[in-house]
C-alpha cells in the first residue's frame, strides 16, 4: 500500500516552531534577514542505521529548513546508448518516490509552503525540499520516498519523458546560446565521452530509455550507502534526531559506492569549429579549456579571473574596441570541468583581433607572474562568489550533501562563511604555472559564430588549416597536402608525431595544395534525421558531413540544428562509395536525390541482423555497406543502404494495406497503444495530431500509421 502523508499522524515535535504560513517564495527568501548565528560552520555529522551519512547545520531562528539528499548517480556514469537515463530518473523522483491516486505530492508540498528541486550534474544527483520549519517532518517523508520505487511505472515514465522532451526542445534553434556551447563541450572532451555528452539529450534519445533501465539505475545508485543527506536552516538538533531515525534509519541500504575515474586525453593541438547563426547581427565566439581535478584548479580559476579582468582581456570591451561583451563561466563540478569565455564582436574582422589579444594576454600571464594586488583581487572575487553560493539554507544543504558525498569535508565546503575576508593562500607564481600548463593555444577549443551570409575572415585563409577528421593520421594528412610528417611538425608548434591526433584538432598545412571546396548546402534537422540518412540522401559521406560541421560521425544530431552539407567534388566519387548521384539544384537543400541503391527505413523493434535476414543478405555485408560494426544498434527512422542480396528472392505480390485504426479502451495510454503496434509515441501522436501529454478518451479512434 502506497504511503499517504497525513499531518495528523506526523511527528509533532516542532509544534512550537514558526507557522506554516511562511512560504519558500524565492523573492521573499531573498528579502528575509539573515538569522543571527555565531558560527556558520558549526555542523554535526553521523551515520544512520541504514548506512546513510547525515550532516546537520542548524540556524536556530531561521524561518525555513532545507533537506537535501545527494546520490552517486551522475551523467558521466551512463552507458553510451543510455544517454538521459540519469535525468529521467531524477525527474521521476523529484516529488518523492511514493505515488498514490488519492494524493498529488507536488501540490501537497506546495500548499504547505514548500518546493521540491533537483540538480543533475556529471557526478551526482541532488534533491532538495525546502519548507517552513514546522513542516520538517513532511520534507523528511518526501526524502524517504526517493529510496523506494513506487514512482517507477510505465505511465509515470511516459509522463516524465514528455516533460523532459519539451525542456530539451527549448532553444534548439539558438546557435550562440545552445548549439555552440554544446559543440564546444564535445570538442573539449574528445576522448572522454562521459563528460562530452549533454546532461539532457534530445527527445529521440529519451525514447530509447526503458522502465527496466530506470529501475536498474535506481537499484544501483539510490541506496543509503551511495547517498548523503544534509539539513540546514531552522530546526532543533535534539528534536530532529528521532525524526531522522524514524524516517530514514531503515531505508534501503543499496550497494556500496564504487568510485570510478575518467582518464582525460591531454589535448595537444587547438580544436576549431564554425557555426552560422541566422539571428545574429555580429560575430561571436566561445573559447573553452578543460579544468583539471588537481590542486592547480584553484590557481587556474584565479588565473582566469585575472585574465578576463579590466586591465587585461577585459579592456577589449572599452569604448569602440573589438568586443561588445565578455563573459567568463566556470562549471561548478568536482570532476573535470569546462572553463569558457564568451565574446561578442563588433565587426567582420573583430574575432581575429580578439583572438590575437587573448593569445597575447595568456602568453604574458604564462611568462610573468601577476602582481600581488591582482592576486588578492582574484582571491577576493573567488571568496565572495563562493560565499554568495552559501547564502540560503537550500544552498548550504545542497553543497553539504553533494560535497560530503564526493569526499569533501564540511569545513572545506563552508570555508567561505568562516572568514570575512579571503585567505591569502595563492601565490602569483602558482597562478603563472597553472596558466602556462592549461591555457595554452594547444589546449584550447574554439567555436566561432557568424551571421548568415557573412563572408567571414576565415573563408579566405581556410586552406592554411586542416580540421582533423575521425580516423585520419598525420601521414594521411601530409599526403593530402603534398607534404611530409616532418613538414607538418615544423609548421605546428608543439605537435608531436608520436602523439595521437583527435577529431577537431586544427593543423596548419601548406597553402595552395587543397582545391577550393564548393559551397555547402544547408539542412535543418527534422525528426528521425540521422547523419547516415542525410549522407545517403545527399550522396556524400557521413564523415564529410561531420567534418563540415566540426563533429564526430557517431555523434547525435538535434532537432532544429542547421547542418552544412558539402557538395561532392566534380569528377570524384564521394567518400561514402555510393557511386554517382544527382546534385541538388536548390541551395536550400529541399530536392530529393535519387540514390543508385535501395534504402530501408528502420522500424521499431528491428535490428541489424533481423533486417539483413529479411532482405536475404548477411549482417556483415549490411554493416559494411553502412559503415557500421556488426554489433551496432540501429535507431527508428534511420536509413540503411541495402546491398544486392546474395540470392535474389522471388518478389512477393504487393498487397495494398487498408487503413488501420484503434478504438481507445478505458485505462489505455498513448505509450501502451504505441507499444502494441510497434510504434513510438512520437509516431502515434504525429499521425493523429495530438500532443505528447494528450489525455485519451474511451471510444476515441486513433489512426495507426503504417510501419
Amino acid at each position: 500500500m502506497t504511503p499517504v502523508f497525513n499531518r495528523s499522524l506526523a511527528p509533532l515535535l516542532l509544534a512550537a516552531c514558526l507557522s506554516p504560513a511562511a512560504t519558500i517564495s524565492s523573492a521573499r527568501a531573498e528579502q528575509m534577514p539573515q538569522p543571527a548565528v555565531t558560527d556558520w560552520t558549526a555542523v554535526q555529522e553521523s551515520k544512520l542505521e541504514s548506512g546513510l551519512g547525515v550532516v546537520l547545520q542548524p540556524t536556530t531562528d531561521a524561518p525555513l529548513v532545507s533537506v537535501c539528499t545527494a546520490f552517486g548517480a551522475g551523467v558521466s556514469g551512463e552507458a553510451a546508448d543510455k544517454g538521459g537515463v540519469t535525468r529521467l530518473l531524477a525527474e521521476l523522483m523529484k516529488e518523492g518516490g511514493y505515488r498514490s491516486t488519492s494524493q498529488d505530492y507536488e501540490k501537497l508540498v506546495r500548499e504547505r509552503g514548500g518546493v521540491n528541486e533537483v540538480e543533475v550534474d556529471y557526478d551526482s544527483t541532488v534533491f532538495c525540499t525546502t519548507v517552513p520549519r514546522s513542516e520538517l517532518p513532511l520534507a523528511l517523508w518526501v526524502a524517504q520516498g526517493r529510496f523506494t520505487t513506487g514512482a517507477l511505472t510505465e505511465s509515470e515514465l511516459e509522463s516524465a519523458r514528455g516533460r523532459l522532451a519539451v525542456t530539451s526542445e527549448v532553444g534548439l534553434d539558438e546557435v550562440r546560446a545552445v548549439q555552440a556551447p554544446e559543440r564546444l563541450r564535445r570538442m573539449a572532451f574528445l576522448g572522454a565521452a562521459a563528460y562530452a555528452r549533454p546532461t539532457l539529450p534530445a527527445a529521440s534519445e529519451l525514447e530509447r530509455i526503458t522502465l527496466a533501465d530506470v529501475k536498474a539505475l535506481h537499484n544501483r545508485t539510490y541506496g543509503a550507502k551511495q547517498g548523503f543527506l544534509a539539513v540546514s536552516g531552522g530546526f532543533d538538533l535534539e528534536q530532529l534526531r528521532p525524526l531522522l531515525e524514524s524516517h530514514l534509519g531503515h531505508v534501503r541500504a543499496g550497494q556500496d559506492a564504487t568510485p570510478s575515474a575518467v582518464a582525460l586525453v591531454r589535448q595537444n593541438t587547438p580544436r576549431f569549429s564554425m557555426a552560422e547563426d541566422p539571428s545574429a547581427k555580429q560575430p561571436a565566439a566561445w573559447y573553452g579549456w578543460v579544468m583539471p581535478e588537481t590542486a592547480e584548479r584553484e590557481a587556474l580559476h584565479a588565473g582566469l579571473l585575472i585574465l578576463t579582468g579590466p586591465s587585461r582581456l577585459g579592456k577589449i570591451t572599452d569604448g569602440v574596441q573589438a568586443a561588445s561583451e565578455l563573459d567568463l563561466s566556470i562549471e561548478d563540478a568536482s570532476g573535470p570541468a569546462l572553463a569558457r569565455i564568451e565574446v561578442a564582436g563588433r565587426g567582420s574582422q573583430s574575432l581575429g583581433t580578439i583572438e590575437k589579444e587573448l593569445d597575447g594576454q595568456i602568453d604574458q600571464l604564462a611568462k610573468v607572474a601577476p602582481a600581488a594586488d591582482e592576486v588578492l583581487a582574484a582571491q577576493k572575487a573567488l571568496h565572495e562568489q563562493r560565499a554568495r553560493e552559501l547564502v540560503s539554507s537550500r544552498d548550504r544543504a545542497l553543497r553539504l550533501s553533494r560535497g560530503r558525498l564526493l569526499g569533501l569535508t564540511a569545513a572545506q565546503i563552508l570555508a567561505p562563511l568562516a572568514h570575512e575576508t579571503a585567505p591569502n593562500e595563492l601565490s602569483g607564481e602558482a597562478i603563472r604555472q597553472a596558466v602556462a600548463r592549461y591555457l595554452g593555444a594547444s589546449q584550447r577549443s574554439v567555436v566561432e559564430i557568424y551571421p548568415k551570409g557573412w563572408q567571414d575572415p576565415w573563408q579566405a585563409p581556410m586552406p592554411l588549416f586542416h580540421i582533423v577528421n575521425p580516423g585520419e593520421s598525420l601521414g594521411a594528412i601530409a599526403k593530402q597536402y603534398r607534404t611530409t610528417v616532418p613538414g607538418l611538425v615544423k609548421m605546428n608548434k608543439g605537435l608531436n608525431p608520436k602523439t595521437a591526433i583527435y577529431p577537431g584538432d586544427k593543423l596548419r598545412v601548406p597553402r595552395g595544395h587543397a582545391g577550393a571546396e564548393p559551397q555547402p548546402l544547408l539542412h535543418k534537422v527534422k525528426r528521425a534525421d540521422t547523419l547516415g540518412g542525410l549522407a545517403l540522401h545527399y550522396g556524400v559521406g557521413v564523415r564529410e558531413i561531420a567534418e563540415a560541421n566540426g563533429m564526430s560521425p557517431k555523434q547525435s544530431i538535434r532537432l532544429g540544428e542547421e547542418l552544412r552539407i558539402p557538395r561532392p567534388k566534380k569528377g570524384e566519387p564521394s567518400s561514402s562509395k555510393e557511386g554517382p548521384t544527382k546534385e541538388p539544384a536548390n541551395k536550400e537543400a529541399t530536392l530529393a536525390v535519387v540514390p543508385a541503391f535501395k534504402l530501408h527505413e528502420v522500424k521499431a523493434g528491428e535490428t541489424l541482423s533481423g533486417i539483413a535476414a529479411k532482405r536475404g543478405i548477411s549482417a556483415v555485408r549490411l554493416a559494411q555497406a553502412n559503415g557500421l560494426s556488426q554489433k551496432a544498434m540501429v535507431r527508428v527512422g534511420q536509413m540503411l543502404k541495402l546491398p544486392e542480396p546474395e540470392t535474389r528472392p522471388t518478389p512477393a505480390p504487393v498487397v495494398e494495406d487498408s487503413r488501420v485504426t484503434h478504438k481507445v479502451k478505458t485505462g489505455e495510454t498513448l505509450s501502451a497503444i504505441a507499444k502494441k503496434y510497434g510504434l513510438t509515441v512520437a509516431q502515434l501522436t504525429a499521425a493523429n495530431g495530438l500532443a505528447r501529454k494528450a489525455t485519451l478518451q474511451p471510444g476515441q479512434t486513433l489512426n495507426i500509421p503504417k510501419k
